[in-house]
């Protein structure tokens, strides 16, 4: 790959590729032997969570807010459908595990988080049957149905609407919802790779963070094709009720480090967040103890492993290889960054930022 970058004037790193496709892949990382004392490090980065859950354009944008045109009901043509449910795309996803019973149906579906920030029951997705080929008889998608207290934005309930047929294990559960970024896709648009984490979200509107201060109204032109995509977390990205990493108290476990933002940063290593997981759920170390496997890994960073084990530990990364432009926010003189690679293949700094992106001028803020 060939990559080209340019810098805005709002301090972003832009990375270019040429390319279209959304391929997906795996990358094994291998992490030496450690000890408590002594961890081994490694560094390392993650492709996209999965495919865009959406792509279109803009209808017009002001201030933080992107607005979408609303469509035909495939229903009722004569009325028009907005193309995201209230909230969805903002809040923090419940979870849960299914049981069988002795007809390989589903029995019962059980909430293992409650998630947050739901203003409407979300749909729940089962997998299919492993085996049997007849629905009549071995055969038959079970169907589960949600329900939330609307004052406290929490799932209180899952019910088996159709309990299904053909499950010889239990089938994974994915309830909708969780936190999404929304991404500028115009292909040859300056902001092209731009991305922003979305905040809230009506039928037809989207309000985003930035951080940066942007012009969003120039950033998303009306009709700008944009797509959003599902944000990693500790818990997505490395399990929630147990990982491959070593797990225990903060004394034996393996650490992962995230940076923090350049607001919080002080020029010390205690600029490295670490998180652990004890056998239950993600901890930060020297926190105060919640869950914290909801914490979001933003696409332009990439996440430093502490292997405290005595044995060295191959792990696989999936995720979707970026081949698409991508910004990175540069932090000013005296901050850090630990860049994402979004590429998926080893790349020399002198691919990454061209010769005349270079300069020996700390005044030159552009370069």
């Amino acid at each position: 790959i060939v990559a080209s970058l340019g810098l805005s004037s709002l301090g972003s790193l832009v990375a270019s590729t040429g390319e279209l496709a959304d391929p997906s892949g795996a990358l094994s990382v291998t992490l030496p032997a450690g000890t408590s004392s002594s961890p081994s490090y490694r560094v390392a980065s993650i492709g996209l969570k999965g495919e865009a859950v959406f792509r279109g354009q803009v209808k017009q944008s002001a201030g933080n807010d992107v607005v979408f045109h609303r469509v035909p009901d495939l229903l009722d043509p004569s009325k028009s459908s907005v193309p995201f449910r209230q909230g969805m795309l903002a809040t923090q996803k419940a979870r849960a595990s299914a049981f069988l019973d002795g007809n390989k149906s589903v029995s019962q579906v059980t909430l293992t988080s409650f998630g947050s920030g739901y203003l409407s029951a979300p749909k729940v997705y089962v997998d299919l049957p492993t085996e049997g080929n007849d629905s009549a008889v071995d055969y038959e998608l079970a169907f589960v149905s949600s329900e939330i207290n609307a004052s406290t934005g929490l799932v209180t309930g899952l019910n088996v609407e159709g309990p299904g047929k053909g499950y010889l294990i239990p089938p994974k559960i994915k309830i909708e919802g969780g936190r999404h970024f929304l991404r500028c896709a115009e292909s040859g648009s300056s902001d092209e790779g731009k991305f922003y984490l979305v905040q809230a979200n009506t039928g037809d509107t989207i309000t985003l963070a930035n951080p940066l201060g942007d012009d969003l109204a120039q950033v998303f032109k009306n009709e700008t094709l944009v797509e959003i995509f599902e944000a990693w977390t500790l818990g997505s990205l490395f399990g929630y009720d147990s990982t491959f990493l070593n797990e225990g108290n903060s004394s034996v476990a393996d650490y992962v480090y995230l940076l923090k933002p350049p607001n919080q940063q002080d020029g010390t290593t205690a600029d490295y967040k670490p998180y652990f997981h004890d056998g239950v759920t993600w901890r930060e170390v020297g926190g105060s103890g919640s869950d914290v496997s909801e914490t979001v890994i933003y696409p332009d960073e990439s996440f430093m492993i502490a292997r405290r084990g005595n044995t060295p530990l191959d792990i696989v990364l999936s995720g979707t290889v970026l081949t698409q432009n991508t910004f990175f926010k540069i932090p000013q003189q005296g901050k850090r960054l630990l860049m994402n690679n979004p590429f998926g293949v080893d790349i020399m700094l002198s691919d990454l930022i061209s010769s005349e992106n270079i300069d020996d001028n700390v005044t030159n803020g552009k370069k």
